[in-house]
């Protein structure tokens, strides 16, 4: 086999491999379908090149003339078809026109206009030209200088973009060894030289797989592995077809083997790293834009959180009003201001009233003082005094409750001492009130000691403990979380919200202070502790 068939062989099946690893790497993107389409007219007159200076016998290779020249029509008008995709042209007019004469230039290469016979020159079978063969020849270098001009009105067009300027810098380079040398075919019948200029057509291969690796040029994927096992495998298939004798052969033949086996392992252990990677990157995007909706949607409920903590200010402050002009009344009934009350069931009422007047009054101020907690609008006003005397106060003021619900409320603390903690003496009253009022309603009966003490950590504790329902162990550290209740708490009080332990941790905090609860189980009591830092 000589030099110059086995060149031409290697160039067809380099033509056909790269053109179907870079399909393989992106089959989504419509630009590879056009250079798979001219991939393959290259391989195809690369190996009608390859039939007739390879074949000795006439008919055969004039079998492959026709091969040859069938594809050599397409080869410059696939290639500039490629380069309008690539550059995306929007005039129609350029489609119809190589379409037309592809086709007219296809039909005349089998007439013998175009050619009529082969003949041996220099040592190989070469086409007899027809009397019009020449208007090939123009067809094919109009082509060649069209494709220039586009890629040189490119060039200075995208002088601004670094990266699309070596793209076409470099598919340039690629056409003027392409054109050059395929040109120098026509030489043997011009000038019956012989086409050196054939050999350097690989170059055209090599600048494009270069282009695709390094610019992108495809947008493909990583080939890289397979373009470094197809030349390999190439190489390898070269040093066979250049064996002398047989045991040159067999070596080569292995090794081609050997190669070809490893490198498809190595292709498809890539492209199995390529599929994983977009697995990836797919997962990757699909959560970009989910992140992207869920913040959107974020902003929106915050609009809407704040919004509907505006609400409940402005509702919860125009319910305060008639509520303290509610208790101020009932007060004054239970004091007598407006007469004796004589009738017990009239008395039974009022009290009734007057503690559903307080819980309703308590839920109001918790739902403001979480209106104000998440706008964050709570204010404080931090004064050195007893919390023993808070406290007190608090007992004094649910005092009739307790008595009336049948319990007894006991205050333990060593009245000698000082209890003194610096806080806002309203807010930590509101929170003492709601752990005891927490534990009347869940103690229907019994008793409620409430005690007082300083621990060894500069503290002083405030606790709470009732003989009550009790607490589940699973619950306790969801007490005082907002709007959360034991899941049997109904049972025993319907009106609870959920939220006057969590308004009383909040405050607490604010005061660097902190509440816990403890309970052996339902049934056996709870107990409440308010914990703060003693000032003195």
């Amino acid at each position: 086999m000589n030099l110059f068939s086995i060149s031409n062989i290697i160039l067809s099946l380099s033509s056909l491999f790269f053109g179907l690893i870079v399909y393989h790497s992106n089959k989504e993107n419509p630009l590879i379908k056009y250079w798979l389409m001219f991939a393959w007219c290259f391989s195809f007159w690369s190996l009608g090149l390859f039939g007739v200076t390879y074949y000795t016998n006439y008919s055969t290779a004039f079998f492959w003339q026709y091969v040859l020249d069938f594809f050599a029509v397409f080869l410059p008008s696939t290639y500039v078809i490629f380069l309008i995709k690539f550059f995306k042209f929007k005039n129609k007019f350029w489609m119809p026109a190589i379409y037309i004469s592809s086709a007219f230039f296809a039909i005349f290469s089998f007439t013998p206009y175009f050619k009529t016979g082969i003949s041996i020159q220099n040592g190989l079978y070469w086409i007899v030209p027809g009397k019009y063969y020449l208007l090939f020849i123009a067809y094919f270098m109009i082509y060649a200088i069209v494709s220039i001009w586009i890629l040189l009105f490119q060039l200075i067009k995208n002088r601004h973009d670094p990266l699309l300027r070596g793209q076409i810098r470099n598919i340039m380079i690629a056409s003027l060894f392409g054109y050059g040398g395929g040109s120098t075919n026509f030489l043997p019948y011009l000038f019956k030289s012989f086409p050196y200029g054939n050999y350097f057509v690989i170059f055209f291969l090599v600048f494009m797989v270069y282009g695709v690796l390094k610019y992108k040029i495809l947008n493909t994927k990583v080939i890289s592995a397979q373009i470094f096992s197809i030349s390999i495998i190439l190489i390898s298939l070269f040093n066979f077809l250049r064996a002398i004798d047989i045991q040159d052969q067999l070596i080569n033949l292995f090794t081609l083997v050997l190669i070809s086996f490893f490198s498809y392992f190595l292709i498809r252990s890539v492209n199995g790293e390529v599929k994983a990677k977009d697995q990836i990157q797919t997962l990757a995007d699909n959560l970009t834009k989910s992140n992207d909706k869920l913040e959107d949607a974020n902003v929106h409920l915050k609009e809407l959180d704040q919004k509907k903590s505006e609400f409940m200010s402005l509702a919860t402050h125009q319910l305060r009003a008639p509520l303290t002009a509610m208790r101020g009344y009932y007060s004054m009934i239970q004091e007598g201001t407006f007469g004796k009350i004589n009738n017990p069931e009239i008395e039974d009422v009022i009290n009734k009233i007057s503690r559903s007047t307080t819980d309703l009054t308590m839920i109001v101020e918790d739902y403001l003082n979480i209106s104000r907690i998440e706008q964050g609008k709570m204010q404080y006003n931090f004064n050195t005094l007893d919390i023993a005397d808070i406290v007190n106060d608090v007992v004094k003021e649910v005092s009739p409750t307790v008595r009336h619900a049948g319990l007894t409320l006991n205050l333990t603390y060593d009245n000698t001492k000082k209890y003194m903690v610096s806080v806002d003496q309203g807010k930590i009253k509101q929170v003492v009130f709601n752990i005891i009022d927490n534990s009347i309603k869940y103690t229907p009966k019994g008793s409620i000691t409430v005690s007082i003490k300083k621990t060894t950590n500069k503290k002083v504790l405030i606790s709470v403990k009732d003989t009550g329902v009790g607490i589940k162990s699973g619950v306790i550290p969801q007490l005082f979380q907002k709007f959360t209740r034991a899941p049997d708490a109904s049972e025993t009080n319907i009106l609870g919200t959920g939220l006057g332990l969590y308004v009383a941790d909040q405050i607490l905090k604010a005061h660097h202070g902190g509440a816990w609860a403890e309970s052996e189980g339902q049934g056996k009591g709870s107990q409440f502790y308010i914990e703060l830092n003693l000032s003195e």
